[in-house]
């Protein structure tokens, strides 16, 4: 983890009032990352979409919806792999299901190359018309 330097920590949003979500990446050495999105809200959000600065599959290794944490969820979000598509500054997006008044930690399982970008979405994962 880089804890002592603004290295650490890119925000992905923090201005989706209208969801209540916050979305960050906690870096640490190594190219090592955390991407960490938070629901505020009582709402479960189906097809969540986020931006992401790095192409791959990732794997959801927490969620505070699962059973063991006092949620109803027996399982965790599948695995995802990254979607071409301009969210925000990112050129990737990654799509999933955030649980309502929660939280779910994604980590990076393989890295893979980017194409082109095919579609440009807006902060809630809808195709902007150019």
């Amino acid at each position: 983890e880089i804890d002592t330097s603004y290295d650490g920590i890119e925000i992905i949003d923090a201005d989706n009032r209208v969801q209540s979500v916050l979305s960050f990446i906690r870096k640490g050495k190594k190219d090592e990352m955390l991407v960490c999105v938070f629901n505020m809200a009582p709402v479960e959000r189906k097809d969540f979409t986020i931006g992401l600065p790095v192409a791959g599959i990732y794997e959801e290794v927490w969620n505070t919806e699962l059973e063991e944490w006092g949620g109803v969820w027996k399982e965790h979000n599948q695995t995802v792999q990254t979607q071409e598509g301009l969210w925000k500054d990112y050129e990737q997006t990654l799509t999933f299901t955030l649980p309502a008044m929660g939280a779910s930690v994604w980590k990076i399982k393989r890295r893979l190359k980017p194409t082109k970008t095919v579609t440009n979405k807006n902060q809630k994962g809808v195709e902007n018309e150019e």
